[in-house]
């Protein structure tokens, strides 16, 4: 078993990488109720806006808090506020709470493919859906 005592992990040490990854997950974007909050998905939003340089964008999942045809369209339209100053790749996988209610039926229709694969001359990336 791994406690505190077993692991020690330094936070001040700093990882050197010319890559840099913007990960996004479990917000559960939902107009009825539940834990999303409206007002700190768009803090975030605008400071993911802002960042310069970014190599991908990954959201890993739980977009949605039911995976229902309203929580998609509601989801899409909040992340209609993402433009990011970079460019770069953008790659969305489907979570447990996107999949339920034939979410996974909407997931593909609406945003695209539930597995996904980057790659370039230093790292790989296999998403794939485990739901």
């Amino acid at each position: 078993m791994i406690s505190e005592k077993t692991v020690k992990i330094d936070s001040q040490e700093k990882v050197k990488s010319k890559k840099r990854l913007v990960i996004v997950s479990d917000t559960h974007i939902t107009r009825s109720g539940g834990s999303f909050n409206l007002h700190a998905f768009n803090v975030g939003i605008e400071k993911v806006n802002k960042i310069k340089n970014a190599s991908l964008y990954l959201n890993l999942g739980d977009i949605t808090q039911m995976g229902t045809l309203l929580d998609y369209e509601y989801a899409l339209e909040q992340f209609n506020k993402f433009d990011p100053v970079t460019k770069s790749p953008i790659m969305v996988l489907i979570g447990n709470h996107d999949a339920m209610n034939v979410g996974y039926l909407l997931f593909e229709e609406m945003i695209g493919s539930r597995h996904y694969a980057y790659e370039d001359d230093e790292i790989y990336i296999l998403g794939i859906d485990s739901t």
